[in-house]
């Protein structure tokens, strides 16, 4: 139950992290959307100081919502492979335990065997002294 709970949190996490990685590439499209229009208002034979100066600050807001963007995406794949590594361990958890009780049913067979073979064994030596 724990494996499977792990392996819903990995995929939710991976899931996060895909839902974070496009977040920052549509913050990155704008970045560079508001960078193109600064660059081409700089550069028009129409050239206005206050629209420079607006275009400049819509730049500057995209940047550091991209900046942030990345920050989110980073700590979303951070989550994931800590997700990823929970789910590892408890995987390796549940197939040393399924491992140890096939050894132990193995052994309580064994035994149980051995018991029979013994039961069997005084069984014939029995008639053996009767006759």
């Amino acid at each position: 139950m724990q494996r499977a709970a792990a392996q819903a949190a990995a995929a939710e996490a991976a899931a996060g992290e895909r839902d974070a990685r496009a977040a920052l590439d549509r913050a990155n499209a704008v970045r560079d959307e508001a960078l193109a229009q600064w660059h081409e208002q700089l550069s028009s034979p129409r050239f206005s100081p206050e629209m420079s100066t607006g275009l400049a600050a819509a730049f500057n807001r995209s940047d550091e919502n991209a900046v942030a963007a990345d920050g989110v995406a980073d700590r979303a794949a951070a989550e994931r492979r800590e997700c990823d590594a929970i789910w590892h361990q408890r995987d390796a958890h549940c197939r040393q335990a399924a491992s140890l009780l096939a050894a132990s049913r193995r052994r309580e067979a064994w035994a149980r065997d051995e018991r029979a073979i013994e039961a069997a064994a005084d069984r014939v030596t029995l008639v053996w002294r009767r006759r």
